[in-house]
This record gives C-alpha cells, structure tokens and sequence, in this order.
C-alpha cells in the first residue's frame, strides 16, 4: 500500500473515527503507535515504524506529530470529536489565508467561516497553501483574513505545527484574494481524471466534487462542451449509471474510452507515482468528503492487500 493512501486512512483514523480501526485516543488525541501497526496490518493496510516516521517526518501541512519517545502519535488538527490539543495561543501581525470553493462564498459572505463538524475553522499564512485547500473542493478561492485586528478585538487565535487554528472568523475579518486567474497550473482542474489521455479522446472524465452527497460519481462528457445535457453520471462504487440523474447510456466508443481512462495510470504534479484513473477517482473522493458509513457516505471495497477493486464497468449499458 502506498505512502499516500496510507497517510489519508491514518488522518481519517486519528482525525474522524479511531473505533474504525480499533484505536483508542487519549485526551489529546494520541494512539499508541504499536496498537496503529497491529490493527491497520490486521485490516490488510501494510504499515510498520519506519513507514509511519516517514508519513509524520514529510507530510507537507504537518499533520501528524508524535509524543517525546516517539510511542505514540496524533494528529495536530482537524478533529471532528473533542481533543485536548494544548493549543498555543497567538497574536498575528499580519494577515492569515483560508481556502474554500467558489460556491460556498454566498454564505460566508453573509455569515463568516463557521468551523462545521471540526473543531475549528483552519488558516494558513501560505495562498498557495491555501489555495491548493480550495481546490480540493472545487474551483478554488483565497481569502484574507485580518488576523491582526481579530485579535485586537478579543478573537482567540491558536497554531499548532505551523497551522492556525479559531472558532470562526467574523465577515468583516474576511476579504477575497483575487488569484491571478491566467497563471499556468498544472492542478488547477483536478478534478478532471488522466486529463492528458482525455485530450486524444472524443470524452471528458471528471470526478464530481460539487455534490455533497452520499454516492460517489464520476461526470462523463460525451464531447469536449462540458454540456451537462451531453453527459453520464457513472457511479464510482458500482458499474452502473447514477439514478438521481436523468440516465443518458454512453455509446459502446465512449464506453471503452471511459475504461481506459479508469484503467490507465496517471499522476498529478508533485506526486511521485502514478495511478489508474479509478484509483485516483477514488483517493480524491475520500480525500474531499471523508466517507463515514454511519452518515451514508459509501466505502469502496478493497482487496486483501488493501487495493481498490474497480467495478465492472464492461457490464454497463450502453445506447448502441
């Protein structure tokens, strides 16, 4: 199993649901490294010291962390239950960044960043850092907060490993940074899948990151128009068409270029190794919406080394 799949199944574990892989956190958040090890390579996710160290050594946003004796380790934030952080409180003198999507401005515009389901709502003083958090959940946008004078009228600012951590951020703190839309960025559509093999193909493979609900689907344009009146919804987790669209069946031509799409491997920037598309489909999907069974949010089978088993999608339909 590769570094990065398993630094996401560690986050979602420390973060979002510790029962999930038989771990018990204490106060402030830290498992015992040992009991990390036994229970992720019981449920077939190969793991030992070395591999973990390198996970909490590189992670770029310091996500993890481990205790003085390196016997247990946590995640410094991004919680979704109650955790004992030992927060650093700060006081900034310049201005904090946050990134977001485009369609979620309306409403923080009108009622600020809330912090949702986390503890906290998180900013960063890097744009790009912020920037690539946006794109995560669509067509990204910066915002400047003005952290300084948060703190001058009384607002609590936290940091923890480089992240900045408070419980909201009023509207009149908030400003749109306006990124500079013509600069070349290779990430910028991730979620178009194995966009380079969809240049040479009459279709265009997108993961939908819009929807914030419980089915996990990927967009098949039937030409390069991005009409929504032209186009598939082709579920992830099963080899069949999504059925809260209207269904419109891909041609048997579109449907061999969909599987080799989702069977070609590709990689982004910055990553080491490539991927299928499927594989890829699936990682940013949980990376976006962090699938929780009990929310309905949908798991997608593995095998027993841990790998994603793509449907069948030769036993789609097809309108010829």
């Amino acid at each position: 199993m590769d570094i990065i799949r398993l630094s996401k199944a560690l986050s979602f574990a420390l973060r979002h649901k510790p029962e999930n892989y038989g771990l018990v956190l204490d106060e402030n958040g830290y498992a015992k490294v040992a009991d990390i090890i036994e229970q992720f390579n019981a449920c077939g996710k190969t793991i030992d010291f070395a591999t973990l160290d390198e996970i909490v050594k590189n992670d770029a946003k310091t996500r993890f962390s481990f205790n003085e004796d390196k016997t247990r380790v946590r995640a410094n934030y991004g919680h979704t239950f109650p955790v004992d952080l030992t927060l650093e409180e700060v006081k900034p003198t310049g201005d904090l960044y946050h990134g977001t999507a485009e369609r979620f401005l309306p409403s923080i515009k009108k009622s600020g960043l809330k912090k949702g389901k986390r503890n906290f709502v998180h900013l960063s003083s890097d744009v790009s850092i912020a920037e690539e958090v946006g794109k995560r959940h669509g067509k990204p946008v910066v915002l400047t907060i003005d952290a300084r004078k948060m703190v001058k009228d009384g607002w609590k600012i936290y940091r923890t490993n480089g992240q900045y951590l408070t419980e909201s951020v009023g509207v009149k703190y908030i400003k749109e940074l306006r990124i500079d839309k013509n600069k070349k960025n290779a990430d910028y559509e991730m979620t178009v899948i194995n966009p380079k093999l969809c240049k040479s193909l009459t279709i265009q493979v997108e993961l939908n990151q819009r929807n914030t609900g419980t089915i996990p689907y990927v967009l098949v344009y039937h030409d390069k128009t991005r009409n929504l009146n032209k186009c598939s919804y082709i579920r992830l987790d099963k080899a069949e068409y999504a059925s809260f669209h209207n269904r419109k069946y891909l041609t048997k031509k579109q449907k061999d270029e969909f599987i080799k799409v989702m069977t070609s491997g590709w990689k982004m920037p910055r990553e080491n190794s490539a991927q299928r598309g499927y594989d890829k489909a699936v990682d940013i999907w949980i990376d976006t919406f962090e699938p929780d069974e009990e929310k309905g949010i949908k798991k997608f089978n593995v095998n027993d080394n841990g790998a994603y088993i793509m449907p069948d999608y030769t036993k789609l339909e097809t309108c010829s």
